[in-house]
This record gives C-alpha cells, structure tokens and sequence, in this order.
C-alpha cells in the first residue's frame, strides 16, 4: 500500500486515473457508453487489453495523462487512446499534441510485412474549470483555410477526436454504469472551485457508491478507498473529519485511509512528520508568502516544509494559473 500512496501523493491525477481507467471492467464500460454503438457493437472487447506504457512527452506528464487500449473489429487489431487532461483550462495545443501521440502510436503498431498501420480512436478527457470551447478536428485550425480552393483540401491532414467534459461548463450528461459514473463524477468534482457545489458532488458520489456496493462490496471498498486518498491530497480544503460527517456509515475507511497518508507521507518525507491536516495549513501558508515574493529558504525556515517540496507548490500554482 505504501508504493500506491507515494504515487498518488506525487502525481494524484495520473494515478486517480490509471488505477481506474486500467481496470477492466471501467474501460469496457468507458467504450461502451462514449465509442458510437456502430463501432462498438462491432467490436470484440472480451479480447480489450491494456497496453503498458505512455506516450506523452516527459515535460507534459504532470498536465496530461494517457492509457491505450487494444481490441478486435473484425479481427482486426483497432486501439483506443485516451487522453487525459488535467490542466483547468483548455490548451490550444492539445490538437496537436494529440496528434502527435497517435502518430507514435501509428509508427510502433506499423506491420513490417504489410507496411500498414491500424486505426486509432482519439478520446480527449477534460476536466477543468474552464469550458472547452474549441474544435475537435485538426483542420478548423488551418488558417485562413476558406481563402484557399477547395481542391487543397486533399493537402491538408486531418482527424477528429471525441472530447469527454466533466464540469459545469457544459451541457454534457455524465452517462454509462454507476461504477463509470462514480469514476467520471469523482473526476469532475475534483477541480469544483466552490466548496459547496464539490461537497453535493461528493454526497451524490458516496450515494451512487451505496448502490454499487450492492453489486459487489469487495470492489467498491477498493474503489472508495482510492478515491478517499485522492480527494484528500488533491483537495486543501477537504480532511477526513469532513468526509466522515458526510459518511458516517464508511467513516471508520475514512480515517484509516487518513492514518495511512499521515504514516506513509512521513515514511516518504513527503508531509516532514507533520499531520496531513497540518500539511495542507502549511501548504496553504507557502502559498501566500510565494505570492509575496518571499525566498523559498525563510518559508522553510517558517513552515518547516523542504525547499525542494515548496518548489513543488510554487509549480502547482503556476499550472493552475496557466
């Protein structure tokens, strides 16, 4: 347990969403409810597999994260590839990047005999707090394109990717399985900057969990319990004393999935032997005095967290603000 709170203390995103999304019985369910039913019925998912591996540019890792998967249509091998991206506001490049990643994966998946390649479908997850407001194929972001003749179409590279948009900027319903549903509202509730609003997202949450685990109690303790560790790193204004209020029933998972961040932060040096409570009033103290200018090694000195973990909370406040 301790290797799997480490990850998700240093990169809880990517974590949250590798551990849910390299479960099978989530990525059938994810395919199922967001691939057109035509293609999917098509599709042989008794044989999905989950290919190891990323491809995404180390400099981009903590923005976005990605899973591949490999199905059959037809016997013919077909991968879906899902990015997700956990910036709160969209970037104009992402069309870009990832196409980018496709090509990568193109060129690895490239039958020597045959010098032919397999068909991908481009997922794009989105879950921050500003609303997706731009094109989702390749070619609306050729410049001036309706200056030019129509005969150069043909020049022009293009593809369309589906975007998934978890917040409430947007019209779409989250869809598919209460277990997915759980999955995609944690998703969503995670970057809820009003307090109110992430607090009805966490009760409609562990009510949908209530019914899940009528279906299988084994798995939806498991579930659960990851998704008590990432609220609380993710979120400074959450403890587990809140979450218990809301949950009475789990409230003995609750604090124990507390102590275990507490115990194993201070193994890992992450929290410097202090409570995860007195962490985050740290962290949110580091905060302030970087806003003022203040050098790194006096909010040491005043906090008593690392200089190397206030470097760490100066980049996640640069990547919120971006």
């Amino acid at each position: 347990m301790g290797e799997e709170i480490r990850k998700i203390i240093n990169q809880p995103h990517d974590t949250f969403f590798k551990k849910t999304f390299g479960d099978k019985e989530i990525s059938k369910e994810f395919i199922e409810t967001y691939i057109d039913e035509e293609i999917t019925r098509e599709m042989d998912l008794k044989k999905l597999e989950i290919i190891d591996g990323t491809y995404i540019d180390k400099k981009l890792e903590k923005a976005y994260s990605d899973i591949l998967y490999k199905t059959k249509i037809k016997n013919t091998d077909t991968y879906i590839y899902i990015l997700y991206e956990h910036k709160s506001y969209p970037d104009k490049k992402t069309t870009f990047q990832l196409l980018e990643y496709i090509n990568k994966i193109m060129k690895k998946t490239l039958n020597p005999k045959t010098s032919k390649t397999n068909i991908i479908i481009p997922i794009l997850i989105y879950h921050g707090n500003q609303k997706w407001d731009m094109s989702n194929k390749l070619i609306d972001y050729i410049e001036n394109r309706e200056n030019y003749p129509e005969k150069i179409n043909k020049y022009i590279p293009n593809y369309e990717y589906e975007i998934i948009e978890l917040n409430d900027k947007t019209n779409q319903e989250i869809k598919g399985p209460i277990l997915l549903k759980i999955i995609l509202e944690t998703l969503k509730a995670i970057k809820q900057k009003e307090k109110d609003k992430f607090i009805d997202n966490i009760k409609k949450i562990f009510n949908m969990m209530d019914k899940y685990e009528k279906i299988d109690s084994q798995k939806a303790k498991e579930i659960f319990g990851f998704i008590i560790y990432y609220i609380l790193i993710t979120r400074d204004d959450t403890d587990e004393y809140e979450l218990k209020e809301i949950d009475i029933k789990r409230g003995d998972l609750i604090m124990t999935r507390g102590r275990q961040l507490y115990e194993d932060g201070i193994k890992k040096g992450k929290l410097e032997g202090m409570k995860l409570g007195e962490y985050l009033k740290a962290k949110d103290t580091v905060k302030k005095l970087l806003s003022k200018k203040l050098d790194k090694k006096t909010i040491s000195e005043v906090t008593e967290l690392s200089i190397e973990e206030i470097k760490k909370i100066e980049e996640e406040m640069n990547q919120n603000k971006n």
